[in-house]
């Protein structure tokens, strides 16, 4: 649990969507707060996700603050008369020095702490990095400004993993109604 949160009288719905695919993604590297674009493979996820999205009418889109998010909103938006808002605070968990390594490598250099990373990701923080908790006592206080601007919306989040987890928990602490699309690990 993260602290008790103020239920909005009108609940918001919420559609999750992870960020698609950057090279480094495709690449099994640690993307952490690296903003970089979104692949020709990420791309056509986007484009995939978006016919899924066919006939739903949200009523806003939010994106998180990197390159590659809003590439993800503005391909899922399409000809929707919507605004892409951008929180400049959801920002990807900061992975410090462990940004851009390629996650095998990481695991046989950094065994014990990758292992503690993969089991309860709250307890490490990367060096020069940042917790999940930290991630989230800094996500926190935008998510629940949109979620009592938007009551009563339904809303399209785009963010990276682990900052899309993040927020799903927010999301689920205000007990607001959740669905997600291209769930992947």
């Amino acid at each position: 649990m993260i602290g008790t949160l103020t239920k909005p009288k009108v609940r918001s719905r919420i559609l999750f969507v992870p960020r698609a695919l950057t090279e480094l993604d495709e690449q099994n590297r640690i993307c952490g707060s690296l903003d970089s674009p979104l692949s020709q493979g990420g791309i056509e996820q986007a484009k995939a996700w978006t016919q899924s999205l066919e006939g739903v009418a949200f009523d806003s889109i939010l994106a998180a603050a990197g390159i590659a998010d809003k590439q993800t909103a503005e391909i899922i938006l399409g000809e929707r008369r919507v605004k892409i808002r951008v929180e400049s605070s959801w920002q990807n968990l900061d992975h410090g020095l462990w940004q851009g390594n390629c996650i095998e490598s990481l695991n046989e250099t950094c065994h014990k702490y990758y292992r503690q990373w993969q089991e309860s990701p709250e307890t490490v923080a990367p060096p020069n990095g940042e917790t999940t908790t930290e991630l989230l006592a800094r996500a926190k206080p935008a998510f629940l400004k949109h979620l009592k601007k938007r009551a009563g919306e339904l809303v399209v989040i785009v963010a990276p993993r682990p900052l899309l987890d993040v927020l799903r928990q927010l999301a689920e602490e205000a007990e607001a109604t959740i669905d997600e699309i291209g769930k992947r690990k």
